[in-house]
């Protein structure tokens, strides 16, 4: 289940107090007549199996959030990892094509080179 903050649990624990003291008020006032006193209990049957069911979804929810996250991450690390082989490629075709322009390339932009590689590299290993 998800982390609750403590404002949270406070306030499930206040409605869950008042559920209990209106629950003990409606004994009371019922407990000679049990027609009424089985409605109540199919009431807060009916009740809890709601709140189940609304936690169920929640819960749902949050694992095919988490699923879409782990989706969309993979598929931004495959579309960089593709955009880096195909400029690769074209770096390297383009340097047995022309030697002499490819090292000048290189010369003049090396730190820019590397920092991209660099970047690469640590967004890989943080995935």
């Amino acid at each position: 289940m998800s982390v609750e903050n403590d404002n949270n649990t406070a306030n499930y624990e206040e409605i869950e107090g008042h559920v209990k003291v209106l629950s003990a008020k409606l004994s009371q006032m019922t407990q000679n007549n049990t027609g009424v006193q089985s409605g109540l209990d199919d009431l807060t049957d009916h009740y809890e199996r709601a709140i189940q069911l609304r936690i169920m979804r929640v819960q749902t929810l949050e694992e095919l959030l988490r699923e879409k996250d782990a989706a969309l991450k993979t598929s931004e690390m495959n579309t960089r990892t593709l955009a880096f082989a195909f400029a690769l490629i074209f770096g390297i075709s383009t340097a047995l094509k022309n030697p002499g322009e490819a090292v000048e390339f290189v010369y003049f932009w090396w730190s820019y080179i590397a920092v991209a590689l660099g970047a690469f590299c640590v967004a890989r290993a943080a995935a």
